[in-house]
């Protein structure tokens, strides 16, 4: 290779002297013969004394034709990527918007139902965003990835640390004397690595648990609507509200407290589960208000009790709101989870297989 000036390798990064470099007639991305015409290259990248608008620069060097196409042709790759996601997501926002619309073409929707829709709609402009950004990639400038902007370790006064050189090429290279910054952005990749492989577990062993409590809960709440019943009388029934610390205050949620006795076997039980799940907390006071204005003090109600237990004893039987409630955020936790685990492993195989060839190849 010719002579080089300005230039060093600091693991797998290129070391630039921005004061002045000669790439020495080879291109430092794929090491092969480049002529004379140089082709601005867009650097970004954290810098500890300089502005965030000097934290993206574009360099002036000498590139091979095979670098320049191969930037072009990841930027239309990236954009495709996101395309697709955005295609997926799509049916995901619109179908539950159709089902719903089958079993309540007048609306009225119960309460879990409107959720359902609040968070189709969240996954429908998702897919219409990532839609959009994917068709507009391959025509942005400075975007991240393959085919934009080259990742820098650090970008200085004076000396630029960046990725993607040619390992061929770096070996070639002086060794830089300074302070290395690719034995501390390796640590820092493989701590971001672990990290990710945790939370990715965590989101997914918190979905697999809510997921089955909730499944559990919606098929035990269904099947209490062939519980025995027999005849009790309310004891009590009144709004209680309890109080939540939040960052903007105080947030008060409503509970409607509803006390009612009954006779099983000879044997007396009290009880203050409305619904199978217990008596709904809202933030909306008209639902507490609802429940109590229909189980005032005093009237006599059917009560429906577990033959295994008689002391679980309920007013209302069925299908329980409630456990729709572990189902999405099962769900959330699982999406979550998928996609953070095989991110994180893929990382932690990237920075050990990066660690290995820089090992073999430039060190």
């Amino acid at each position: 290779m010719a002579a080089t000036t300005g230039l060093w390798r600091d693991g797998d990064f290129l070391v630039i002297d921005r004061d002045g470099f000669d790439v020495g007639k080879r291109c430092a991305f794929t090491n092969e013969p480049v002529g004379d015409a140089k082709h601005e290259v867009e650097i970004s990248g954290p810098s500890d004394d300089l502005p965030p608008r000097a934290r993206r620069i574009k360099l002036p060097m000498l590139v091979s034709p095979t670098w320049k196409g191969a930037a072009v042709e990841g930027k239309k790759r990236i954009g495709r990527w996101i395309f697709r996601i955005g295609a997926a997501l799509l049916p995901l926002g619109i179908a539950p918007v159709v089902v719903i619309s089958q079993y309540y073409p007048q609306g009225g929707q119960p309460q879990w139902v409107l959720g359902i829709l609040v968070a189709s709609s969240i996954v429908l402009a998702l897919g219409l965003l990532a839609a959009v950004i994917g068709l507009a990639w391959p025509h942005l400038e400075g975007v991240p990835g393959p085919g934009g902007a080259l990742e820098a370790g650090q970008i200085g006064r004076r000396y630029i640390f960046v990725r993607g050189a040619h390992l061929k090429y770096l070996s070639a290279l002086p060794a830089w004397t300074g302070e290395s910054r690719y034995k501390s952005a390796a640590a820092y990749e493989r701590w971001v690595g672990i990290g990710m492989t945790v939370a990715g577990s965590f989101f997914l062993l918190a979905g697999l648990f809510f997921v089955v409590a909730g499944t559990r809960m919606r098929l035990l709440s269904a099947a209490s609507a062939n519980w025995p019943t027999a005849p009790g009388v309310i004891i009590s029934s009144e709004v209680s509200e309890s109080t939540i610390p939040t960052r903007r205050g105080v947030q008060t949620h409503y509970s409607a407290s509803v006390r009612f006795k009954y006779a099983v076997g000879g044997s007396e039980y009290e009880s203050q589960r409305v619904k199978y799940s217990g008596s709904p907390s809202s933030t909306d006071r008209i639902d507490a208000d609802g429940i109590v204005s229909r189980y005032p003090a005093g009237q006599t109600v059917q009560v429906h009790y577990a033959p295994s237990d008689p002391s679980y004893g309920i007013l209302e039987a069925g299908f329980d709101d409630n456990s729709t409630f572990g189902l999405v955020l099962g769900g959330g936790n699982l999406i979550v989870g998928v996609i953070t685990l095989p991110l994180a492993i893929w990382l932690v195989r990237r920075t050990r297989k990066r660690a290995e060839q820089v090992a073999s190849e430039v060190a």
